[in-house]
């Protein structure tokens, strides 16, 4: 037997406008899936090519073989059908298979696979700085009034 106390709360104008901006968004995690994958697969063979052109400039088959490992790396987007863990499990498997494809087919030993890996968090960190820096002179220079 339901009440006419319990309705309105099931269906108020707070609870429908959280489960609808859920809705939304997961929509939008499915729609924009493919290209934010595309995205970081074309991400991830700039790194690599970078890091071969590093390493072994004189190879001939960096461009196969970096396509390889990058497109290996997809495969570790089935972890995300584990419940819970799957976004975990899905980010060190990424790591992990590209390792693995440095290691193999481009032949890069741990330190240099290491390096191929790190390479984008550096870019990062430094993007970061910079911002960072021309944030606080901009700053500076406002409140000094350069």
């Amino acid at each position: 037997d339901i009440s006419g106390e319990s309705i309105p709360f099931v269906m108020s104008d707070k609870s429908f406008n959280t489960q609808s901006l859920m809705l939304f968004f997961l929509i939008l995690d499915v729609v924009l899936a493919p290209l934010s994958i595309f995205i970081l697969t074309r991400l991830s063979s700039v790194f690599i090519k970078l890091s071969t052109i590093i390493f072994d400039p004189d190879d001939e088959n960096t461009e196969e073989a970096t396509t390889q490992v990058a497109n290996s790396a997809l495969v570790s987007y089935m972890c995300l059908l584990i419940p819970i863990i799957g976004s975990l499990a899905q980010i060190v498997s990424f790591f992990i298979t590209i390792f693995a494809g440095l290691k193999c087919n481009l032949k890069f030993n741990t330190l240099q696979s290491l390096f191929a890996l790190v390479s984008p968090l550096i870019c990062l960190f430094l993007f970061t700085f910079f911002l960072v820096v021309v944030t606080f002179s901009l700053a500076l220079m406002t409140a000094f009034n350069i």
